[in-house]
């Protein structure tokens, strides 16, 4: 797990520390590239997490934040930057959706939440809820509201953020 400053150790996962949002995302990407994954699978992931760490990766022209040079080389051919990409998606059964995806050559993306969306019909697809129905595991509880507190908090308390999301992760596989 990537974390945002200094995190105490959690078992059975590696930690890696950064200390400022550019080095993270820097990391980040080498978790991807490194492990030479075919398929990057997320939950959500074109709704949230990649238009997320894209506009963190690339902020607007004037921006005092500074940008992440190497973010968008994501993709198998590693001296190619890769596109950041919007799709409308219109069915009959998903209704009218945007996708926002990082177009990473030679890996594809697997949003778990649009797959399990396009093949059940349930009242929620919260993780939480989804995780329940499928393996009966419940995710940890982490409300919302203290995420901003845990980030300029402790390292305790970046461990227990950082547990939430690996778990996210953990439910995925």
């Amino acid at each position: 797990v990537v974390t945002l400053g200094t995190c105490d150790p959690i078992e059975g996962a590696e930690v890696i520390e950064t200390r400022n949002e550019v080095e993270f995302l820097e990391k980040a990407r080498a978790v991807i590239v490194t492990s030479d994954a075919d398929f990057v699978r997320h939950y959500n992931g074109f709704g949230f997490d990649l238009p997320y760490l894209w506009t963190r990766a690339t902020p607007p022209e004037g921006s005092v934040r500074p940008a992440c040079q190497v973010f968008a080389y994501l993709g198998k051919f590693k001296w190619k930057a890769c596109p950041f990409r919007e799709k409308a998606l219109n069915s009959d059964g998903l209704g009218s959706n945007m996708l926002y995806y990082v177009d990473m050559d030679g890996r594809s993306h697997m949003d778990l939440f649009m797959w399990y969306k396009s093949r059940y019909n349930e009242a929620s697809y919260k993780l939480d809820d989804v995780a329940r129905r499928v393996t009966g595991e419940a995710k940890l509880d982490f409300p919302y509201h203290l995420i901003k507190p845990y980030y300029h908090g402790t390292s305790a308390q970046r461990k227990e953020m950082a547990a939430y999301c690996l778990q996210d992760s953990e439910l995925l596989d």
